[in-house]
């Protein structure tokens, strides 16, 4: 667009420089159509204009990777077709959008954008030698865009609903895919202007019986379920953790195969805890064999989210530490769900004793 020119690190490209979150921005790939890649790597290549100029007034780049896969890869959920766009492929992560730029010595270059707000999914991964990030869009305009460059004629892309997904795989090491991961989070999840629980309630309110009443609504990104050495992964553009008067509803956002819901009920639950990461927070709550990981972006509402919770796993199983003289339960099977309870510190200290000493009265 040429919007800046290379005026030296004494400029504006020296402003978009210094204010970059990672050093991966520099003159030299912003400016240059050639640029030197990455140690080791050989460098992107464009053909048109250099990456600069394809950005917005006051745009401020923040990472730019130079992919293992030199491709941009377009899929049809409705009509079950793709193409790729090969090419030297640029991805560079601003503060509004992640642009895709690919170099292509005997066409036009390509570009594509994406913005924060058109983002349904991301996923950001470290592994021994390469560490990946994965973007999902959903857009009709974006794929009408990339076929009429790169294959006017195409006849097996079917009008629908479009996904497109990349998978960028660099040479930065984990460190830097977790400040990308850290940042993508906080661009495309976090609540515009601090949405209240009234805003997130519309969301979620279909899925609620009657007379349920929310206590505690969480926003996050992602959800993880464990079962032994079985993981389901769910993640879309919001992930609503419900913790109501009668369970904990979480509701995953799905655009594309549409929402997702998961109910927990609290006599099933057996232990649940926050844990705070460098990166990510999350509420885990364990039930019925399985761990359920969900990312939430507000520390202090999860916290008394987690209180509540417990406070109802304190009362849905309570009338089984009570004696029956109907039931009669083993008190040694008693003993076990107290210390139970109280490693998970729903018992204090204090209650687990006094319910111990006269279990073992009864024994």
């Amino acid at each position: 667009m040429g919007l800046f020119r290379s005026d030296g690190p004494e400029g504006e490209i020296g402003k978009l420089i210094d204010n970059a979150d990672h050093n991966s921005v520099n003159e030299a790939r912003l400016t240059d159509l050639d640029s030197s890649g990455f140690t080791g790597r050989k460098g992107a290549k464009l053909y048109d204009q250099p990456l600069i100029d394809y950005l917005n007034e006051a745009e401020q780049p923040n990472y730019i990777f130079y992919p293992d896969n030199q491709k941009v890869e377009i899929s049809s959920e409705a009509g079950g077709s793709s193409f790729v766009l090969d090419g030297n492929a640029i991805y560079c992560i601003t503060d509004e959008r992640v642009l895709v730029v690919v170099g292509r010595e005997n066409e036009a270059d390509a570009s594509l954008s994406l913005p924060f707000d058109s983002i349904i999914g991301f996923e950001c991964k470290s592994a021994r030698m390469k560490h990946r990030i994965s973007v999902t869009i959903e857009s009709e305009e974006i794929i009408k865009e990339a076929i009429s460059i790169s294959n006017p004629e195409s006849s097996n892309i079917q009008q629908g609903r479009y996904l497109i997904d990349l998978n960028i795989v660099n040479a930065f090491d984990s460190k830097d895919i977790d400040k990308a991961n850290q940042f993508l989070t906080r661009e495309i999840l976090s609540p515009e202007g601090g949405a209240s629980d009234s805003d997130y309630l519309t969301k979620v309110n279909n899925y609620l019986s009657a007379g349920e009443t929310p206590q505690h609504i969480l926003r996050g990104g992602t959800l993880e379920i464990t079962y032994g050495s079985d993981d389901e992964y769910k993640s879309g553009k919001n992930v609503y953790t419900v913790v109501t008067d009668e369970r904990v509803l979480v509701v995953i956002v799905q655009r594309i195969s549409g929402n997702d819901t998961r109910s927990i009920e609290y006599h099933s639950i057996d232990g649940v805890s926050f844990e705070k990461g460098m990166l990510i927070e999350e509420l885990q709550i364990r039930a019925g064999g399985a761990t359920y990981e969900m990312q939430v972006l507000d520390e202090a509402e999860a916290k008394k989210a987690m209180k509540y919770i417990r406070q109802k796993m304190k009362s849905a199983q309570k009338p089984s530490l009570e004696t029956s003289s109907d039931s009669a339960p083993d008190p040694t099977e008693q003993l076990k769900n107290i210390k139970d309870l109280h490693d998970e510190g729903i018992l204090s200290e204090e209650e687990f004793e006094e319910k111990k000493q006269k279990l073992l009265d009864k024994i």
